[in-house]
């Protein structure tokens, strides 16, 4: 019996038999070896590593696309151990260390590059066995703010492990620098108000006054091709929402309207009162001007600190090819990110595979957010495993984009990302046969949800609120999926509510995409979904057991296909309203 670990799209070989089932491991978490603080560089220490055995068999579709078997189907006696013995290397870091220093707990580096430079294991054009023997490199950083990471490359490093060096130590990369300079002057226009010039180009969600962000929700028009630009932002006054790291959205309770912030920072017109939502502060990033109202700022007095998001530190390290077994876990990540564009070269061998990010909190990411890409090759099914379990994204840009096949995106939190809209969706999956699930998504903007590239993937028990609550009306989906890229697609038990304009799933085609290019076989399942739609384009889909307020079958639409939905089931559902664009009784109504 095959388990549906993950949606899984190919059919079963005819030549395939039991015998052809074998165990496999991965390995699950890091050496769970202690370090000894008194030793010296390098210092060595061994332990047990935890291990997920799995019965497999192969699809034919490459080395790391597998179905997941019972264990009843391979044999019993040859089951590997759930536990490895491992050895652990151990290197300190610490910002008030030196990277001439040894690395060890009483004389540490000052970067993690460094510890990656002088200690990693070079594997290049070496793949390891998924067990492997090789001893991990613990680069363990003592509490404090790491200012110094400048995207440290990561080229055939395997076995790396980058954590807090114990449970007292609160690690945070910073990834911004302080604005050194600016002038203030009294506003012209505003009693209290103090006004100082940015530097030419500045963006709003680039700076963070105070140890507080600022985004809105403040587009002209959204690009939409092939169709029309959509216009702006649907409200009267698009709102603004300042951050606080800890008490979430702050403006006496509420998000302000940009509006009124207009009128009071910049042109004096609106007296100040209890009820209105205004900030402390205001970015005018057409004009190029911070203003700061002194009385309510923190603290109540100049300077209030400025800083800016460096770019060249927008990522704590660089995963380039042939690395392998990377995992960041429990560090702090203040206007930083990670973990680069991936390997340039789209050789299969120069891929990086098994990257993870756990429990890690990334607050006012840049716009590139995470990045977790294990090839270059545009090809479905290429790239290596990744998993990212448990961290928080709040008052970024993108989120977060993963590529690697058979990956895991789960009990992730994403909050109030995506206002300002320079990116692509939150959640960015360019990965095939992969589970995003028990993920909550709240008020994210511009396409705040998952878009899914490939193919065979699991979408499964999120909690999705709010998102692109604000507008415009917009050809996205919380759940989004063109072309083949949803077959095999399972949509199942989420729980997704408005206000929202966009849809909750849409399986999609472009206007051009033929018959064969079309999504199919995706099932839609026991999901409730209130303010928003499905939108059903394709062949072959079975819908069942949603409740939800809309429901779109699409029958004639496109160029070339005037057959959408042929064999689709629809049944067991309760919608307030259900629709089709173009009548489905020419090729049979649609069952349901």
């Amino acid at each position: 019996m095959r388990l549906l670990l993950a949606p899984l799209l190919a059919l079963l070989p005819s030549s395939a038999s039991a015998s052809d089932a074998y165990w496999t491991t991965k390995w699950d978490g890091p050496c769970s070896s202690s370090c000894n603080t008194d030793g010296g560089s390098g210092v060595s220490a061994s332990g047990t590593r935890p291990v997920a055995v799995q019965c497999v068999q192969e699809t034919g579709l490459g080395a790391n696309d597998l179905y997941k078997l019972t264990d009843a189907e391979c044999e019993a006696s040859s089951k590997p151990s759930p536990f490895v013995a491992c050895s652990l290397t151990c290197v300190y870091i610490s910002p008030d260390g030196s990277d001439s220093n040894p690395g060890s707990s009483a004389a540490p580096l000052q970067t993690l590059g460094a510890c990656i430079t002088q200690f990693g294991v070079d594997v290049t054009n070496k793949f390891p066995d998924d067990v492997s023997t090789e001893t991990q490199l613990a680069c363990l950083m003592k509490g404090g703010v790491y200012k110094q990471e400048t995207g440290a490359p990561l080229a055939g490093v395997d076995h790396l492990l980058v954590r807090p060096a114990s449970e007292e130590d609160v690690v945070v990369i910073d990834g911004t620098d302080a604005l050194e300079g600016l002038v203030w002057s009294e506003s012209a226009a505003t009693e209290g108000v103090m006004t100082a010039p940015l530097p030419s180009g500045t963006l709003r969600p680039d700076l963070i006054v105070g140890g507080y962000a600022i985004q809105c929700a403040a587009e002209d028009a959204i690009a939409d091709p092939p169709h029309d630009d959509k216009v702006g932002w649907a409200t009267a006054s698009p709102p603004c929402f300042l951050w606080d790291p800890f008490e979430g959205w702050v403006a006496n309770g509420g998000p302000f309207s940009k509006d009124d912030a207009e009128a009071y920072f910049e042109e004096g017109s609106m007296e100040w009162g209890a009820e209105a939502r205004l900030p402390w502060m205001w970015i005018d990033a057409g004009e190029g001007v911070l203003h700061v109202d002194v009385e309510r700022a923190p603290g109540g007095i100049l300077p209030v600190s400025v800083v800016k998001k460096n770019a060249e530190r927008a990522d704590l390290f660089l995963i380039q090819e042939e690395s392998h077994r990377i995992f960041v876990e429990d560090l702090n990540f203040y206007g930083a990110g990670c973990c680069g564009a991936g390997p340039e070269s789209p050789v299969s061998t120069k891929k990086s595979t098994d990257l993870r990010l756990y429990n890690n909190r990334f607050l006012y990411a840049p716009p590139t957010g995470v990045r977790l890409i294990g090839t270059a090759n545009t090809g479905r099914g290429m790239a290596g495993y990744v998993k990212i379990h448990g961290n928080t994204f709040e008052f970024g840009e993108a989120v977060v984009t993963y590529k690697g096949t058979g990956s895991y995106v789960t009990d992730n939190y994403a909050v109030f990302n995506s206002f300002e809209a320079r990116g692509e969706y939150s959640f960015v999956g360019l990965a095939m046969r992969s589970c995003f699930s028990m993920n909550t998504l709240l008020y994210n903007g511009d396409k705040g949800g998952h878009y899914n590239w490939a193919a065979g993937n699991h979408i499964a028990e999120n909690l999705v609120i709010g998102s692109n609550f604000l507008g415009p009306s917009f050809d996205a989906a919380v759940f989004h999926s063109l072309g083949t890229a949803g077959e095999g697609l399972l949509i199942e038990h989420n729980w997704v509510l408005g206000p929202s304009l966009v849809s909750f799933a849409r399986l999609d085609t472009a206007i051009v995409t033929q018959k064969e290019d079309a999504n199919r076989y995706v099932t839609i399942q026991h999901n409730v979904h209130f303010g928003l739609g499905i939108v059903l384009k394709g062949y072959n889909h079975t819908v069942e057991h949603n409740t939800g307020s809309k429901m779109l079958i699409v029958a004639d639409w496109g160029d070339y296909i005037d057959d959408h939905n042929r064999q689709t089931i629809s049944r067991y559902n309760a919608h307030t309203l259900v629709q089709s664009r173009g009548s489905t009784l020419e090729n049979d109504a649609v069952p349901g």
